[in-house]
């Protein structure tokens, strides 16, 4: 195309069928009536289309048998990206539940992603390392850690001394009653 002298004419460079890497592209300006040839050189980096996924927060603190936390599933796509990406979690342990089990992110906007997970009262305390795994329509899944913490839920025992009390018919007699906290139980109790 003509090209005013001190003007700028717009290119437009297409990677169509190209695999990922860099590429030298020779720019070639011509111009015949004054004998004037001139090149420049571009450097094209193709790159494939691809994401960066977080979850958070990591680690997730959760009471067995008590409310539900939230995982946020989010991602990062560079300019190639166009893919709808499905987060599920992996490696969940016994009695811990998301809703919705599975969830989508897509463009253009790539909103996040919120779950809500609980544990149930059955569930075991302990650390428990899982992924969340996040799956584009196309290309290869992508997984990233997340850490479990479930804390028993908070109790009390109780405790008689002495454990048994002899008495005479229409003697009274006297016992101390106490309740040890468990897993930092703080509620009052009615005896």
């Amino acid at each position: 195309d003509p090209m005013p002298p001190g003007q700028t004419v717009p290119f437009t460079v297409s990677a169509s069928g190209l695999t990922a890497g860099p590429r030298t592209v020779t720019l070639s300006v011509t111009d015949a009536a004054a004998g004037v040839a001139r090149t420049a050189i571009l450097t094209v980096n193709v790159t494939d289309p691809d994401f960066t996924p977080v979850a958070s927060p990591s680690p997730l603190s959760l009471t067995a048998g008590g409310p539900a936390g939230t995982v946020t599933a989010s991602l990062t796509p560079n300019a190639c990206f166009a893919s709808t990406v499905t987060v599920s979690p992996t490696g969940a342990p016994a009695g811990v539940t998301f809703t919705p089990p599975t969830a989508t992110i897509a463009g253009p906007g790539w909103a996040p992603a919120t779950l809500a997970v609980q544990a149930a009262p059955t569930t075991v305390p302990g650390t428990y390392p899982m992924m969340r795994t996040f799956t584009p329509a196309t290309g290869p899944a992508k997984n990233v850690p997340l850490t479990l913490l479930v804390a028993a839920l908070p109790d009390f025992t109780l405790a008689v001394t002495p454990p048994a009390l002899s008495l005479q018919a229409g003697a009274n007699g006297t016992v101390a009653v106490t309740a040890p906290a468990l897993n930092g139980f703080t509620g009052p109790i009615t005896v």
